[in-house]
């Protein structure tokens, strides 16, 4: 009986942790930091997230995905948005330091390739598969 409750423990600990970051795919949006060393993160969390980057003020992003929940952290209350970086990478960043444009897919596409950022319609489409 006792191995039963065991082995119901670790998978229900097994499948809860892999839910652990829920999130959903959001219409494609140009973010903007509105802070100085803006931390992007590979988990949306500040504990067990590993410190990929940091954005600068007015460095500009891909949005394509938000935690479900909102997240307290200090003085805030916001959601984690998964970002894709002017060079491609991948993380996460704390909401309450973007301010988020909202631009149709095409445009956003557009308005980075007007600025020559390297970021193609491809590695859009792959991030936002992911």
């Amino acid at each position: 009986m006792k191995s039963y409750a065991i082995i119901i423990i670790f998978i229900v600990t097994i499948f809860g942790c892999s839910n652990k970051y829920k999130y959903e795919k959001i219409k494609v949006e140009n973010g903007i930091a509105t802070h100085n060393h803006l931390l992007v993160r590979t988990k949306p969390d500040i504990k067990h997230g590993k410190i990929i980057t940091k954005l600068q003020k007015n460095d500009e992003v891909f949005i394509f995905a938000r935690t479900k929940k909102k997240q307290r952290i200090g003085k805030y209350i916001n959601y984690w948005y998964k970002i894709l970086l002017p060079d491609n990478e991948v993380g996460w960043s704390y909401g309450a330091f973007i301010r988020i444009k909202n631009i149709k897919n095409l445009k956003a596409v557009n308005y980075y390739k007007k600025l020559k950022i390297s970021i193609t319609d491809k590695n859009l489409i792959q991030a936002v598969k992911n």
